[in-house]
C-alpha cells in the first residue's frame, strides 16, 4: 500500500539523516536515522504516526530525566503532553494559573518544587486516556535530579533523538 502525497507523487520508505522535529514538540528537536516517507515527485519528507509518536515519548523520556530545572518550553511540552490546559495543571498542583503562564512565558521560573511536581505528573496513577506511564526506574531517576537540577542554561542545547528510533518500521502514513 502506497501513500500519496499532496501533490501527486508517491511517498517512497527512506532513512532521513537529519528531521527538523521542532514543529511537533514546540521545542528544538532533530530526529537523526529516522524512518521517513520522501515523494518521489516533490521530494517532499513525512513521517509516519508511528515514528512522531514514537518521538514524543522519547523526548519526554529526555525532558523527564534532565538534570536541571526545567525550562519554559520543556514545562510547556510536559503539560501539553499531559493534555492538560493551563488551568487544568494549575489545578492539579493547587497553584494559580496565572503562575503556570509565567513559567511557560518565561517571566517566572520554575521553581524546583513546581518542576517536581511537574515530572511526577507523569509518572502518576491518574494520566489521561492515551497518555502511558513511565517505568519506575526512570521515575526514581528524573525525579532524583530534580533535587540536585543546577540552573536553565542561557539557551538550551535543542534534543537530539537518533538511535531509538532505528528499529521502527510501518506500511502505513498515519493523519
Amino acid at each position: 500500500m502506497s501513500a500519496k502525497c499532496e501533490c501527486g507523487g508517491t511517498y517512497r520508505r527512506v532513512k532521513l539523516p537529519s528531521y527538523d522535529f521542532s514543529g511537533f514538540a514546540g521545542l528544538p528537536v532533530e530526529l537523526r536515522d529516522a524512518p521517513g516517507l520522501r515523494c518521489d515527485a516533490c521530494s517532499g519528507v513525512a513521517l509516519d504516526g508511528e515514528i512522531i509518536n514514537a518521538a514524543l515519548l522519547l523526548l519526554t523520556q529526555q525532558i523527564l530525566g534532565l538534570p536541571r530545572v526545567l525550562s519554559p518550553d520543556e514545562a510547556k511540552f510536559l503539560r501539553k503532553r499531559l493534555q492538560l490546559s493551563q488551568k487544568a495543571l494549575a489545578e492539579r498542583m493547587h497553584i494559580q494559573r496565572e503562575t503556570v503562564a509565567a513559567w511557560e512565558c518565561g517571566q517566572k521560573p520554575l521553581s524546583p518544587q513546581h518542576d517536581y511536581i511537574l515530572r511526577g505528573l507523569h509518572f502518576g496513577a491518574q494520566l489521561p486516556a492515551g497518555v502511558a506511564p513511565f517505568p519506575r526506574d526512570l521515575m526514581e531517576e528524573a525525579l532524583g535530579r530534580v533535587h540536585a537540577a543546577g540552573k536553565i542554561p542561557p539557551k538550551p542545547e535543542p534534543f537530539i533523538i537518533a538511535a531509538e528510533l532505528k528499529g521502527l518500521r510501518k506500511t502505513a502514513v498515519h493523519a
